[in-house]
This record gives C-alpha cells, sequence and structure tokens, in this order.
C-alpha cells in the first residue's frame, strides 16, 4: 500500500502550496465552483492512484504514454461546446491512438504490459482527461474561479485518500527518511502543472490546453530510461515515438 502513503504525503504538501498561493496572491474564493473542485479532487485521486501503481508494476515507459491518451475526453467535450479542430490536429489524434496501440504490443525480452497494467493505465487516463474538463469547466471566468477549483481539488482529494487510508489501516511511516525530499518533489510538481493547467484553460482554447498538458510521458519515459533502463521493442519505441508525435501535431494546428 505505498502507493496510498505517497498519495496522502504528497496531497498534504500541494495543499499547502495551494493555500500559500492563494493567500499570497489575493485570491478571492468563490463558493459555486467548489463543487467543480470536489469532483476533480475525488476522480483525481483515483487517477494517480491507478497512474502510480500502474507505474510500480514496472512498465513505466508504456504505462505513461498510454495514461496520456486520456487528453481525448476534454478534447471532446471541447468539440460538443463548439470548438472546431483543424485537419492537422484531427491526424495528431488518429497517429497518437495508434502509437497507444503499438505501445501495448509486448514482445518476449522487453518490456511487457499485462491486461491489469493496460486496465490501470487507461483508467488513469479516463479520470485525468475527466480531471482536466472538470478544472476547465469550473474555471471558467477568471483566475479567483480557477484558483477556487484547484483548493477545492487538492482538499478533496486529501480527504478521499485520508478515508481510504482510514479503512484500510494503512501506515504512512515511510521506510527511508532520505524519500521526504522526493515526496515534497512529487507534491509541489502535481499540484504546480494542476495549477498551470487550470490557469493555461482560461484562454478559451480548451483542447489545445488539454492536448499540450498530455506531453507529460516525454519525461516519463526519459526517467524510465535513464534511472530504471526499461528496454522497449521495436514496435513500443515506435509506439511511443507515435503517440508523442501525435501530440506535437495537435499542438501545432
Amino acid at each position: 500500500m505505498v502507493v496510498l502513503g505517497v498519495l496522502a504525503c504528497s496531497q498534504a504538501i500541494g495543499l499547502l502550496l495551494v493555500v500559500t498561493i492563494v493567500v499570497a496572491g489575493g485570491f478571492e474564493l468563490q463558493a459555486d465552483r467548489v463543487w467543480w473542485g470536489v469532483g476533480a479532487g475525488v476522480v483525481g485521486s483515483l487517477g494517480v492512484g491507478l497512474f502510480y501503481a500502474g507505474l510500480a508494476a514496472g512498465a513505466m515507459s508504456l504505462v505513461a504514454p498510454l495514461s496520456a491518451c486520456g487528453a481525448i475526453v476534454p478534447v471532446v467535450v471541447a468539440l460538443a461546446g463548439g470548438e472546431r479542430l483543424a485537419a492537422l490536429t484531427v491526424v495528431g489524434m488518429a497517429l497518437a491512438l495508434a502509437g497507444a496501440v503499438l505501445v501495448s504490443r509486448t514482445t518476449a525480452g522487453h518490456l511487457q504490459l499485462t491486461p491489469k497494467v493496460i486496465a490501470m493505465a487507461v483508467g488513469a487516463g479516463l479520470a485525468f482527461g475527466t480531471v482536466i474538463t472538470m478544472f476547465q469547466q469550473g474555471g471558467r471566468g477568471d483566475d479567483d474561479a480557477t484558483m477556487t477549483v484547484v483548493l477545492a481539488a487538492r482538499a478533496a482529494s486529501l480527504v478521499a485518500t485520508s478515508v481510504v487510508i482510514l479503512v484500510t489501516r494503512t501506515s504512512l511511516r515511510l521506510p527511508d527518511a532520505r524519500l521526504i525530499p522526493l515526496l515534497v518533489g512529487v507534491g509541489v510538481g502535481d499540484t504546480g502543472a494542476n495549477v498551470l493547467l487550470a490557469l493555461a484553460s482560461g484562454g478559451g482554447e480548451d483542447a489545445l490546453a488539454a492536448v499540450l498538458s498530455s506531453l507529460y510521458p516525454v519525461v516519463t519515459v526519459v526517467l524510465a530510461a535513464v534511472v530504471l533502463r526499461e528496454r522497449l521493442s521495436a514496435w513500443q519505441a515506435a509506439g511511443v515515438a507515435a503517440a508523442l508525435a501525435g501530440v506535437a501535431l495537435v499542438s501545432a494546428a
């Protein structure tokens, strides 16, 4: 149950960061936007939990690109709301999906994805896409609304995770004190990314902001290769490249 411990500690640090930003920035919280944040926080906790569990299964280079396809959720919502996509954007989305299919292809001697891990990655992606949509819908109007949603989301995610920890009686004792800086980095990075994404979505380009935010697998894949020495098959490497190229096309359109 290490995942729950990481979630709880990093989210507590993230909540402290958001509170600091809200107070220092003089943002005015808006009560009518809180429920968007609560929904995003609960769904986000589930998504991050699935994502971390998938990464811990030992296939970071494959799980991350698969989860990035969750960007399709806010794109579809944006289209339903009247946004129009260029032909290049459509090609990019198709390429990203094709890459996801190649990534899930396993070969003896290389990284392999079990049905369980694939389900985790896809579930995490759908959850992330839903969270992005909630941020975009709840943050309509101004930065005060955006920060209200982000603060409520982080508070709700911490509460949801804490409830699960209490029910499962999970210990939060760290096996090594040297992990504390890493947890701080996770909390600051995760929450900081949410703040930036929510603020970026205020420009009205919901589909573009959503797809650009899905570039995070680049960092994960690089770290997996450098730190963990993960080795991809030719098909899987092609899939990662296709998925990331698809995102780039969508962003450039």
